[in-house]
């Protein structure tokens, strides 16, 4: 069986074996490129690229994203390769127990998402015969994002931490 990833409704990609990828909103002077994460200030939605099979990352202006990765339902280990667009080395996830990927290569160390950065992500999950292939490209968020949702979802406020569902 070949896997498939879908955009649900909540803005995160959903690949068959039931793990799901979400957008995770962070200011930029938060990043320390020690492959650690920055505290989530909200979620950013996954769109569809218009007549293209992949999806974009919106980037909004004074942040940064990182992707989160919300382990299968089931009892299974989903192993995420990663090949970014300016490095030839691949970054591995193995979810459970990695819940996320921070940013992309530069040289030797990591750096944030920016625009115009792709990735190709390669799935595997026990029980289909091929991994899931991703494609993901990151976009200025007024490119990807409709105005009435970045009116609706405004500006970071580190008052305000996230308050959404938290990753396991």
């Amino acid at each position: 069986m070949t896997a498939e990833a879908r955009l649900r409704d909540d803005g995160r990609i959903e690949v068959p074996g039931g793990l799901r990828l979400t957008l995770q909103r962070a200011f930029a002077e938060d990043w320390t490129g020690d492959g650690r994460v920055p505290r989530s200030y909200g979620r950013l939605p996954f769109v569809q690229v218009p007549g293209d099979p992949g999806f974009a990352i919106p980037m909004l202006p004074g942040e940064i994203v990182w992707i989160g990765l919300e382990a299968p339902q089931r009892a299974a280990v989903a192993k995420i390769e990663v090949v970014f667009s300016d490095s030839v080395r691949p970054l591995i996830r193995r979810c459970p127990p990695d819940f996320a990927i921070a940013g992309t290569y530069a040289r030797e160390e990591t750096r944030p998402f920016a625009v115009g950065d792709a990735l190709r992500l390669s799935v595997h999950m026990a029980g289909y015969d091929a991994p899931c292939g991703l494609r993901l490209q990151a976009f200025p968020a007024e490119r990807v994002l409709t105005p009435s949702w970045q009116e609706a979802h405004g500006r970071l406020d580190r008052t305000h931490g996230y308050a959404g569902a938290r990753l396991p």
